[in-house]
């Protein structure tokens, strides 16, 4: 029975209820944040993979340290580049290493299903000349390059990022595997001019 002037109200059930949300352009319930992703790092520079770095979770804590330049964490909506276990330097030049972005510099991979929506440098850089130039991401990568670039202990890097989660999954397509398993023909040079 319906009474004029009175909202009429119907049971769906739950799938019927989700179908309805998702038709009427609801948000996902998916949260924009790395929080608690799986990231692994690599480090590039003098045309090829350098170092082939860690797994580790984006929980705050720091995920890894690449020689004695920098430490790497990440928590739900930054990842960071601290300085302070060197001792300064500048960054070496080097031919492309990791196209399109990486001369000398690290690749961020997202291992967990998800993808990266957006990077963006955080007011907390201070690393001069560091711009949006260089960096690049894609849905499973974000790119930074620091050929060229002086740091001291206090140098922060700071990149804020969005990623949703998904059905997407780090494919491994853009790590260069062969270079990994191949051994150098003479030890690689340092990549700053200060070595550790």
């Amino acid at each position: 029975m319906s009474i004029p002037g009175v909202l009429q109200f119907r049971f769906l059930s739950l799938p019927a209820t989700a179908a309805a949300l998702w038709l009427a352009g609801a948000p996902p319930a998916a949260m924009a944040s790395l929080k608690n992703a799986t990231l692994e790092w690599n480090y590039y520079c003098y045309g090829g993979l350098y170092e082939a770095g860690n797994q580790f979770v984006a929980n705050g804590q720091v995920g890894g340290q690449f020689l004695s330049y920098f430490t790497i964490s990440a928590d739900k909506n930054s990842v960071t580049f601290n300085y302070s276990p060197s001792s300064g330097g500048t960054w070496a030049s080097s031919e492309l290493s990791l196209a399109p972005t990486i001369y000398n510099g690290i690749a961020i991979n997202l291992l967990s299903a998800g993808a990266i929506t957006k990077v963006k440098i955080d007011k907390a850089t201070n690393m001069a000349g560091f711009d949006k130039t260089r960096i690049s991401f894609t849905a499973n990568q974000i790119q930074v390059d620091w050929q060229n670039l002086t740091f001291t202990p206090t140098t922060i890097v700071k990149l804020d990022v969005k990623a949703t989660k998904g059905a997407q999954f780090h494919t491994g397509s853009m790590r260069p595997i062969v270079a990994h398993y191949a051994a150098p023909a003479k030890p690689p040079r340092p990549p700053g001019s200060n070595p550790p």
